[in-house]
């Protein structure tokens, strides 16, 4: 017979990177204080859902990816199912290039995140240009896709010593 406990920490494992995921996208949303500071504050749901699609593709199923994104639309007040679609378009983005990411130096999947990242700006300007039946200036855009691109090496330091002293 196998302990209670077990169980208990089989599931704790099992739900820790939608936690981590979860508390870094609510940090999204923690003003900063300063001036401009929503412009300056990186996607940090993206990022960690990514190094987790990247290490732990098994623990961020569809299921929690769309349930991760819609939380986030929510909170933000935009248009609702858009972070679900893109982290649903990350993971599959991830799992057809797998073989590259994993296993290699750092920078590549960095570069890889680049590509979501971007791809994430982009489709959001368009989306949000296309609902103000207008072009709106893409600068906010591109500084908040830098800063997240920027911000990814941090989270990914972070998940990764956490996921080597408690996961592996």
């Amino acid at each position: 017979m196998i302990p209670l406990g077990h169980y208990t920490e089989l599931t704790l494992r099992g739900i820790t990177p939608f936690l981590w995921c979860l508390g870094l996208g609510l940090l999204t949303f923690v003003p900063l204080g300063i001036a401009y500071g929503d412009l300056l504050m990186p996607n940090l749901l993206l990022a960690a859902a990514f190094y987790w699609m990247i290490n732990r593709p098994q623990l961020m199923p569809n299921s929690v990816l769309f349930l991760l994104g819609l939380m986030y639309d929510l909170l933000n007040g935009g248009l609702i199912g858009c972070m679900s679609l893109a982290l649903i378009a990350a993971a599959r983005f991830t799992n057809s290039q797998r073989r590259i990411f994993t296993g290699r130096m750092f920078v590549v999947s960095w570069w890889g995140f680049v590509i979501v990242a971007v791809g994430y700006g982009a489709v959001n300007w368009a989306i949000v240009s296309m609902l103000t039946r207008g072009s709106i200036d893409p600068t906010t855009t591109a500084v908040q896709t830098l800063m997240t691109v920027a911000a990814y090496p941090l989270v990914a330091l972070g998940l990764g010593r956490f996921q080597r002293r408690v996961l592996d």
